[in-house]
């Protein structure tokens, strides 16, 4: 077994022109340089190592992707070379990480994610989220949704300011109640009600205002006042 090692000074540590290669255990592992990562196919690397300029692939393990300029672990298998860990990167990038196969993580307690800045979570196909107690808080929000089926049992719901805008809306319920504090509302072309019985009840006074106004009954009109104003 040889073993080749470099004794290199603090200031060669952070000199990357400076950074040489070392072989460990027979040219079995050894640093490499990434030269260039291959744009369609992330697994193809260009390494500069002790052994020259040479291709190698990403190990199943090494999830963090290499860039151009990394300090990288070379291992030489059978099979061919494999970059299995990063071990410096000069350029302070957001480090990606790559899961080919899919990723499954699994706690029997808690996970969590927390960021000082900013959390994006991106899905082309299907997104799913079970939880027995589901809680979501924020400043400011915004969801875009083309469809969307809701099943609720139970909504409450607290709003300072609501304003919906929409082309079409359709509600069906069996009961139905509002209550407002006071309630504006404005028709610009036509409003139309139907339904078996109309019960309205106004505590004070009821006023209706129109150009034309048009009453019509089947059977019976009745108007009972104590003083009935007509023209």
């Amino acid at each position: 077994m040889s073993i080749y090692s470099e004794n290199r000074s603090a200031e060669h540590k952070d000199s990357h022109a400076a950074a040489h290669p070392v072989l460990l255990h027979g040219n079995k592992l050894m640093t490499a340089d990434v030269i260039s990562v291959s744009s369609d196919n992330a697994a193809g690397l260009m390494l500069k190592a002790p052994i020259g300029v040479i291709k190698a692939q990403i190990a199943f393990s090494c999830h963090t992707q290499p860039e151009e300029g990394d300090t990288v672990l070379l291992a030489d298998s059978d099979t061919g070379y494999f970059v299995t860990d990063i071990l410096t990167r000069l350029n302070p990038s957001p480090a990606k990480q790559s899961f080919p196969q899919g990723v499954e993580l699994k706690s029997s307690k808690k996970i969590s994610l927390e960021s000082h800045q900013e959390i994006a979570i991106n899905s082309t196909g299907k997104t799913s989220l079970t939880a027995a107690d589901f809680s979501l808080a924020a400043l400011r929000g915004r969801v875009r949704i083309l469809d969307l089926v809701a099943l609720i049992s139970e909504f409450n719901g607290r709003f300072t300011k609501l304003s919906w805008i929409s082309d079409w809306a359709e509600q069906k319920a069996g009961t139905f109640r509002q209550r407002f504090k006071r309630s504006d509302r404005k028709v610009e072309e036509q409003d139309v009600q139907k339904a078996g019985s109309l019960i309205q009840q106004v505590d004070k006074t009821a006023s209706l205002r129109a150009e034309h106004t048009i009453i019509k009954a089947r059977k019976d009109v009745q108007v009972d006042g104590k003083r009935i104003h007509m023209g």
